[in-house]
């Protein structure tokens, strides 16, 4: 255990669903993060990606 007070928590039996739920409730506050982290990191490469296609078609018109 992290703290003494979860230890006596636990201890009591009718609290130990609560415990249950609140590191269930964290370990997906912590996959909600690493998803959002992700998603907006893909998000940005295709939109730097387009830029750059953008900016590659423009180069070919102005060329041409």
């Amino acid at each position: 255990m992290l703290f003494p007070l979860q230890d006596a928590i636990v201890k009591h039996k009718a609290a130990a669903p609560i415990v249950l739920i609140a590191r269930i409730a964290k370990d997906l506050i912590v996959y909600n993060l690493v998803f959002l982290i992700g998603l907006r990191l893909s998000l940005e490469s295709d939109f730097n990606h387009l830029v750059a296609k953008y900016i590659e078609i423009l180069l070919r018109i102005v060329k041409d």
